[in-house]
């Protein structure tokens, strides 16, 4: 059984840089099955920065609660804008949640290293 635990912790006023770090916790083998962090400025962005699912129980639904868990949390009711990434087959997904990935004219821009992290036709 998957169930699901909350933690979160404050920047360091107490304010701005709440991590929202929801966990999906396999009681029966006591493993961790999947976690969530969520950085916000408590007034205008919040970014999914994870949702993690380990291999053995994704597929399950053990992401579901997850996401029950960011988009309930109280902090983040009155954010003006709850913003993730994700690989392209996972948008319907997400979608249950509200997420659509009809963002206007916003460019997601990333500075790395890694030619892996670099789409092909930029690199």
């Amino acid at each position: 059984m998957v169930d699901g635990a909350s933690h979160h912790r404050a920047g360091p006023s107490g304010h701005p840089g709440l991590v929202h770090r929801p966990e999906a916790v396999d009681r029966e083998a006591d493993e961790l099955a999947g976690f969530t962090r969520v950085l916000t400025d408590r007034v205008f962005v919040a970014l999914i920065l994870d949702v993690m699912v380990g291999a053995p129980w994704r597929g399950l639904g053990a992401g579901s609660p997850l996401m029950d868990a960011i988009t309930a949390h109280p902090v983040l009711h009155d954010i003006e804008s709850l913003e993730l990434v994700c690989q392209p087959d996972l948008v319907p997904f997400y979608a249950r949640w509200g997420f659509t990935d009809q963002v206007g004219s916003s460019r997601l821009m990333r500075r790395t290293e890694r030619e892996a992290l670099l789409s092909p036709s930029r690199h």
